[in-house]
């Protein structure tokens, strides 16, 4: 009896294993193409003010608002195509630097929403809210922040990594201090100068943004164990590797089982990985074992359909 409820609970981990992948593809892709769309539309409305107003286009992208829901938009684009595969294979994954790219992203357009609900609001509420301002302030970094907490978790950003991230806002606040305060060339538009001098406020604004940056990649890294608890529930902590090994045998075949025409025969490299690490098993091996299992599995359904 024991042995059949545990059989149960590793047949329903296998299929969580799979049904995860499609969830966090669908999830990033909805994200991803809200951010994208809403991005451009937003952007859009901004350059059809300026020209109905008759202002410098160019003034738009002074702001780091403008210039940091583009980055999130440019990670969007290049996310969308793996979400789409993702759903596809039940395989989701892409590259690190693609990775680097939507957390930099997340992490510039998190901060520009809450230094505009908490700062810039309560002393103009148009500036902050109004027209193309509501979506690039609140619409777009509310959904790059859901894509990143619930997906982005299984990459792990070493320190030299995570500061680079952070390059994207230092980069504009060293541009943005030259030229609002020694060349006087831009308006203080974000106020850094006006309510408290510079070199007070600045480094607040670093304080926090890191801040903000490490809660972000904290909160990801919090789902990600979550996730990665429920995964692995139905192995003990000390499983045999043996059994293991079986049950990636028996998620090649079950694939091949339940395998449609138009599905792509996809090794689930980030599931064997997870396992692998779990356990101590070479990745390789892993492979080698799921893949003669799937094998199995097609040969099976062809001798059913003869």
């Amino acid at each position: 009896m024991y042995l059949k409820v545990k059989m149960k609970k590793k047949e329903k981990a296998k299929e969580y294993l799979l049904v995860l992948q499609r969830y966090r593809s669908v999830i990033t892709l909805i994200a991803c193409t809200v951010t994208l769309a809403v991005t451009l539309y937003a952007i859009g409305m901004a350059l059809v003010d300026y020209v109905t107003d008759h202002r410098d286009i160019i003034d738009l992208f002074k702001y780091f608002t403008t210039l940091s829901n583009m980055l999130t938009a440019l990670a969007a684009s290049f996310i969308i195509p793996y979400a789409i595969n993702g759903f596809r294979s039940k395989h989701f994954s892409y590259p690190k630097w693609v990775s680097m790219m939507h957390f930099a992203g997340t992490s510039c357009t998190t901060f520009v929403s809450f230094f505009t609900v908490f700062f810039i609001g309560p002393y103009n509420r148009e500036f902050a809210f109004g027209d193309s301002n509501f979506y690039l302030h609140v619409i777009c970094p509310l959904m790059v922040l859901i894509s990143f907490i619930f997906v982005e978790s299984h990459y792990r950003y070493t320190t030299k990594e995570f500061l680079i991230c952070m390059l994207p806002f230092f980069i504009y606040s060293i541009i943005y201090l030259i030229n609002v305060v020694f060349i006087g060339r831009w308006k203080d538009l974000y106020l850094l100068n006006t309510l408290l001098p510079f070199y007070i406020s600045l480094p607040l604004v670093y304080i926090a943004y890191f801040g903000i940056s490490y809660l972000i990649k904290t909160l990801s890294l919090y789902v990600s164990k979550l996730q990665q608890k429920k995964m692995f529930s139905p192995w003990e902590v000390d499983a045999d590797p043996l059994n293991i090994k079986i049950d990636v045998y028996g998620m090649g075949i079950d694939k091949a089982v339940h395998i449609k025409d138009d599905d792509e025969l996809n090794v689930p490299i980030g599931i064997l990985e997870a396992l692998g690490k779990k356990y101590s098993i070479d990745i390789k091996e892993l492979i080698k074992i799921y893949t003669k299992g799937l094998l199995e599995g097609l040969r099976d359904n062809s001798r059913k359909e003869l």
